[in-house]
């Protein structure tokens, strides 16, 4: 899943930062988290990611949300 992850914020262009998985005790089920830089609004660069995901068989739910960070908080672009 983190394999379509990358390749979802690559072609829409969005900077990935961080994935992190943490297993969902009881079940045999992971929540998958990601940190994502985008440059404007994000709704649409977001929308088309995790529509891409939602479409893989073992994704039982996808959602997002959209938060502004203080400048200072931002961690440093990564070089390409």
């Amino acid at each position: 899943m983190r394999a379509v992850l990358i390749g979802a914020a690559k072609k829409s262009g969005v900077t990935l930062y961080a994935v992190s998985s943490t297993d969902i005790e009881g079940t045999p089920k992971v929540e998958l988290s990601a940190v994502l830089a985008i440059a404007g609004p994000a709704d649409a660069h977001l929308e088309n990611i995790v529509s891409r995901l939602g479409l893989e068989p073992d994704v039982s739910a996808v959602s997002w949300k959209a938060v502004q960070l203080d400048p200072a908080e931002q961690p440093p672009v990564p070089e390409i």
